[in-house]
C-alpha cells in the first residue's frame, strides 16, 4: 500500500514535534543582597535517583552577564536547584516541575559569605 506524499510528510512532522511538546524550562536570575545580578554563578538542577523514581539527571550551567540561567527539562517531578558563586553562601531550592503549565521563573538572592577574619582569634 502506498501512502500519499502529504500523509508521510505529516507523520514526519508529528514525530519530530512530539518531543518538543513534552518539555518545560527552569530559568531565572541570580542576584546579591543589593539586587545586583551575579555573573558566572554555577546553577545545578538535579532530579531522580530515589528508589521510586527514574535514574538521576543532573544539569549544570552558569549565569550570563545579566545573571540569567535557563534549563530545558523533559522530565516532570521534584527537582533541586543549587546555586553557588564565589564569596556567597550556596542556596538549594526545591522545585516541582510539570511538563505542561507555567515554567518556573525564579529570582534567586544569594547572601555574601561572612569573612572568617571578622570573628574569633583572627579578628584584629
Amino acid at each position: 500500500m502506498r501512502l500519499p506524499k502529504y500523509a508521510l510528510a505529516a507523520a514526519m512532522v508529528l514525530a519530530m514535534s512530539a518531543p518538543a511538546l513534552a518539555q518545560n524550562r527552569i530559568g531565572g536570575v541570580v542576584r546579591d543582597e543589593t539586587g545586583s545580578t551575579i555573573r558566572g554563578a554555577t546553577v545545578r538542577a538535579e532530579t531522580g535517583g530515589t528508589v521510586s523514581s527514574a535514574a538521576p539527571v543532573t544539569l549544570t550551567t552558569a549565569t550570563d552577564d545579566r545573571g540569567r540561567f535557563v534549563f530545558v527539562v523533559v522530565r516532570s517531578g521534584e527537582w533541586r536547584l543549587t546555586i553557588e558563586a564565589p564569596g556567597f553562601d550556596p542556596q538549594t531550592i526545591p522545585l516541582s516541575v510539570r511538563l505542561s503549565g507555567a515554567a518556573p521563573n525564579l529570582d534567586v538572592k544569594l547572601d555574601r559569605r561572612e569573612s572568617p577574619e571578622a570573628f574569633g582569634a583572627l579578628a584584629g
